[in-house]
């Protein structure tokens, strides 16, 4: 155990300078040991997808952050300049929401396409009493997990 404690985390496999930059800055972690040893106090909950509709209650509620599955229907970019958004109208069935970005919208919709599943996860909330989610992660279900 007296080894680990002097191995520079940079010499795992996978991590590598940058990586161990990295790690040290944010979390204090510079050796084998010191990774060996790190606890994480809470972590991101992915495995339990929610319904669009119950997304309203969990708006009002404030809940951190959900997972939902389904669909956008339409896109619509609004304002010029640095007032342009792209809003993704998403449903799963059950409900529809406004889906918002405010930075890269061009770059975002080519990535997109209307009709096609995703998942997406965010933090719901209402907005002029809609439903939305602003600059949610976005993937694709094939690919996430």
């Amino acid at each position: 155990m007296l080894a680990t404690r002097r191995i520079d985390v940079k010499y795992v496999k996978g991590i590598g300078p940058q990586r161990a930059k990295i790690l040290t800055s944010e979390l204090g972690i510079e050796s084998v040991y010191d990774l060996l040893h790190h606890f994480p106090t809470s972590y991101i909950d992915r495995s339990t997808q929610r319904s669009v509709r119950s997304l309203f209650d969990a708006a009002e509620a404030e809940v951190a952050q959900v997972l939902v599955r389904g669909r956008f229907i339409s896109f619509n970019t609004l304002g010029e300049g640095a007032k342009l958004r792209l809003i993704g109208l998403f449903t799963d069935g059950t409900a529809t929401m406004e889906v918002v970005w405010f930075k890269a919208c061009r770059e975002i919709r080519k990535h997109l396409r209307a009709g096609e599943e995703y998942l997406l996860f965010g933090k719901p909330g209402l907005f002029n009493n809609t439903l939305q989610m602003v600059h949610p992660e976005v993937d694709s279900p094939n690919s996430a997990g």
